[in-house]
C-alpha cells in the first residue's frame, strides 16, 4: 500500500512537536493538552514529560509537575532536568 498509518510513538512526535509550537506561541492550555495526548499514545516519550513538567511548574501546579519530573528520572536517571 502507499499509505502507511503513522504508529503511535510516530504520532505521539507530532502531538509533542505541535504542543511545542503552541508553549511557544503562549497557547498553554492547548500545548498541555497535546503534551498530555503525547504521553497516552507514548508513555516513553521523556521530551514530552520534561516540556509539561515545566509548563506545569511554571502554572504552580507543583505536584503533578513532580510526578511527571520523577517518571523522567526512572525513565532516564542522567537526564538533567529530571
Amino acid at each position: 500500500p502507499f499509505y502507511q498509518p503513522l504508529s503511535q510513538k510516530e504520532k505521539a512526535r507530532q502531538c509533542y512537536e505541535q504542543a511545542l509550537t503552541l508553549f511557544a506561541g503562549d497557547h498553554i492550555d492547548e500545548a498541555v493538552s497535546l503534551l498530555r495526548d503525547a504521553l497516552e499514545k507514548d508513555a516513553l516519550l521523556k521530551e514530552a514529560y520534561e516540556v509539561l513538567g515545566v509548563i506545569l511548574s511554571r502554572q504552580n501546579q507543583l505536584d503533578e509537575a513532580i510526578v511527571l519530573m520523577k517518571k523522567l528520572a526512572d525513565l532516564d536517571p542522567d537526564e538533567v532536568m529530571a
